[in-house]
């Protein structure tokens, strides 16, 4: 305490002053106290309000020669001591200070917290003691303490009363330790309204306890959080509740609304929240003894801290301002006197109109305020003193986000999930509404119709492709080529060209702009139902085509050992359903586990930060082990395809298709492996990848249809069916006579003769189980 006072610093002496000779001052009156005077001290700004008030009102009286008393001008001096924000400090110090009889009065502490041990040291006192910080009743023990502050029980009453007049009925505290203003069951007692939950904090408490309570506070459902909070906990708090996205209808906090810190710590996040407070910079009034208003004070602060004044420094101003004009007014430096008029006087401060009550505290004072979104603070009640609305419920963090990015271009609302609703004839971009033609979407109607183009063009090939197997289905040429697997390799086109239209569907329904959250379910269901029809189509256009000529080449290589072998059609439609699981198994896990998405971003803005360019994607977390699955199976199954080609390519065209067959899966093989790579360098590009995208499916399923259908078409035509097919008779494995049902063939390693055609005819007869084998 003693190495404290040694540091003392007297702020501002008056005894410098170019008035001080002529103000022809006969003594001081001295008060002194303790204060955080280095910077990094917990409660530095908190005490720097007050002592630099203190210090305001000193020197303005000063400056028109101090205080008359008997006569005599006096001036005022004020030392503050660094007690290094420490309780133990303040109580050594406020007994170090009492055996001085030097000081008139003492200055208390700035929080109720390092008020205690001080005011316990001065019970015995018959010094003046005035306490700028205290709010605690029981801190103010006997007839020469004044407190500066209303008393902390009624804290909350005016946020109470005005929150529960808009239906606010259950409410919830969060208490810190050292915070001292949370007396809620005092308020709420004999009223309809619920404490549904307390949380406790100590000073200063790590991010991990603070989410524990804010979490069990969110599953209690308030309508309102009181955060009885003090310092750097008030940020913490509230960046807390950001990170969880808790927003309760009302966040009430004491202390810090206000106070220019806060304010500039938490930035916009600041806005809507409630404090409740003795003094707010918007009331009008003044200080007569001072004979400064209220706007000439907050004035005079700002020059002195370059900060407007807190609650807590209005207070202390107030204070000293009332006790300096009882000592002009009494006209003595009696305490017993100046303690007697104090307590029953009224004053006009720069903190309002100054009452005592019986505890020698201020009577209420308190009024709420609500931070608006050009962070100003207004009075929002009582509703007789305010200056704004309050709003209630407040935003949600994402509505917040929401008005502080675009606030829907003043054309339409931010809905609590941040999200526009919009105007008539303006669509939703993030957090703008877009009048119609304003936004450039990366997709020209130019690149959509080129691509309905192809899609209509593979669905009007594949419908006459079917159409004319059905007409054909008992001509040689068609039975040859099983009609099933015909109209299968058609259905199979149809199916992976309407991916081409769910290429196209986009997010253009999205007036809410849900899609900038990946929330557009039919934008979602196009990015899923593009991938099922795509994967499923490739498997029914080419499984078909891989599976006759997988039975072709068994049939081929058993009948060089002369044995018979029985090859069903169920067994072959198993092979084609076997691959399409394959495909569907991969597309059901990808599905599930990470789904695709449509997602759309803003990727150019003018000079206002408008959008004016967007593009949408189809995405997911972790796609790519999917389609390299899928690209892997599609490029195995073609490549083995291939292979057969090859080694089916001496068999009759008539049978085994092999020529067509072969140049329809080389060109697929040769568009999936070219368009790949290029897929992906475009996939930033929206208007290349969705040309190329789909032109990959209409080459695919277009060459497809024309390798396999036109020959047939041209056989048909030109040979009327196959009864003059001359030109296989050269090939080295050729085809036996055919039935006219053509519902089985069988092979040999030579033509019989015509000579054993009957015989030939009966064997194969009765060896025949059914229709639905090959021999």
């Amino acid at each position: 305490a003693a190495a404290g006072l040694a540091r003392a610093q007297t702020m501002h002496t008056v005894s410098v002053g170019n008035y001080f000779e002529a103000c022809n001052f006969k003594g001081e009156i001295k008060f002194a106290g303790p204060s955080s005077i280095d910077s990094t001290g917990s409660k530095y700004e908190l005490s720097r309000q007050q002592r630099e008030a203190a210090e305001l009102v000193i020197e303005h009286v000063n400056k028109r020669c101090g205080i008359t008393v008997g006569g005599e001008n006096y001036y005022i001096s004020f030392s503050s001591i660094d007690d290094d924000s420490n309780p133990a400090s303040a109580g050594d110090l406020a007994a170090v200070l009492d055996r001085d009889n030097s000081y008139f009065g003492l200055w208390g502490p700035y929080s109720s917290g390092i008020t205690g041990p001080f005011s316990a040291a001065l019970n015995a006192s018959n010094k003046l003691v005035l306490f700028p910080g205290a709010s605690k009743t029981e801190l103010i023990t006997h007839d020469y303490m004044f407190g500066g502050l209303p008393t902390n029980e009624k804290y909350f009453a005016p946020a109470i009363e005005a929150l529960s007049a808009v239906n606010a009925r259950k409410f919830a505290v969060l208490k810190e330790d050292s915070a001292v203003m949370c007396d809620v069951e005092y308020v709420l007692e004999g009223s309809d309204l619920e404490l549904v939950q307390v949380g406790e904090i100590p000073e200063g408490a790590s991010l991990d306890a603070i989410n524990a309570q804010l979490a069990a506070i969110r599953g209690a459902e308030p309508d309102v959080l009181l955060a009885c909070v003090t310092g750097a906990t008030c940020t913490e708090v509230v960046r807390a509740m950001r990170n969880l996205n808790y927003a309760p209808n009302a966040l009430v906090m004491s202390v810090c609304p206000g106070q220019d810190s806060f304010r500039t710590d938490l930035g916009g996040d600041a806005e809507y929240i409630l404090g409740v407070a003795p003094w707010v910079d918007t009331l009008k009034g003044g200080d007569k003894f001072l004979n400064l208003t209220i706007a000439e004070y907050i004035d005079l602060t700002v020059a002195r801290i370059n900060a407007k004044p807190s609650y807590q420094g209005a207070a202390a101003a107030g204070l000293m301002s009332a006790i300096l004009e009882t000592i002009q007014e009494t006209n003595s430096l009696d305490r017993d006197v100046v303690a007697a008029r104090l307590a029953s006087t009224t004053f006009e401060t720069v903190f309002g109109t100054l009452k005592f009550n019986s505890a020698r505290q201020p009577d209420d004072l308190f009024v709420m305020l609500q931070y608006d979104r050009e962070g100003n603070i207004p009075l929002v009640h009582p509703k007789k003193r305010a200056t704004a609305e309050l709003v209630y419920p407040m935003p949600t963090w994402l509505q917040r986000d929401c008005l502080q990015a675009g606030a829907c271009s003043n054309n339409g609302e931010c809905q609590s999930d941040g999200t526009c609703l919009c105007n008539e004839g303006f669509k939703a971009q993030g957090t703008f509404c877009i009048g119609n033609g304003e936004l450039e979407t990366q997709v020209s109607d130019s690149v959509k119709l080129v691509s309905y183009i192809f899609f209509s063009i593979n669905i009007v090939v594949a419908v006459l492709a079917m159409g004319w197997t059905w007409v054909n289905r008992r001509t040689n040429v068609v039975l040859a080529s099983q009609p099933v697997f015909l109209g299968m390799i058609a259905l199979g086109a149809i199916v992976s060209s309407t991916s081409i239209i769910f290429f196209t569907w986009a997010d253009e329904g999205d007036v809410s702009g849900l899609a900038y959250k990946g929330e557009y379910q039919p934008a979602n269901f196009a990015c899923r139902a593009m991938l099922v029809t795509y994967t499923s189509g490739f498997v029914l256009t080419f499984a078909p085509l891989f599976a006759k000529l997988w039975r072709v080449y068994k049939v081929m290589e058993v009948s060089k050992t002369l044995r018979r072998v029985k090859i069903s059609v169920a067994r072959i439609m198993g092979i084609v359903f076997g691959l399409l699981l394959v495909d569907l198994a991969i597309v059901g896990v990808w599905t599930i586990l990470d789904p695709l998405t449509f997602y759309r971003e803003n990727i150019a803005y003018d000079e206002f930060g408008k959008p004016t360019k967007s593009a949408g994607a189809c995405d997911s977390e972790n796609e790519m082990p999917y389609i390299a699955a899928i690209f892997t199976f599609h490029i195995s199954v073609l490549v083995y395809g291939v292979w057969l080609c090859y080694k089916t390519r001496n068999i009759s065209t008539v049978l085994s298709e092999s020529h067509y067959v072969s140049v329809a899966m080389v060109s697929s093989l040769q568009v999936l492996t070219v368009a790949a790579p290029v897929l992906l360098l475009v996939s930033n590009e929206p208007v290349a990848s969705m040309f190329l995208r789909s032109a990959v499916v209409f080459l695919n399923d277009f060459g497809v249809l024309l390798l396999i259908f036109v020959p047939k078409v041209w056989r048909l035509h030109k040979f009327n069916d196959l009864s003059s097919d001359k030109e296989e008779s050269t090939n080295s494995h050729t085809l036996p006579p055919f039935r006219t049902d053509f519902s089985m063939t069988e092979f040999t390693r030579s033509r019989p003769s015509m000579t054993n055609f009957s015989q030939y005819n009966s064997q194969k007869t009765s060896n025949t189980d059914n229709d639905d084998e090959l021999v």
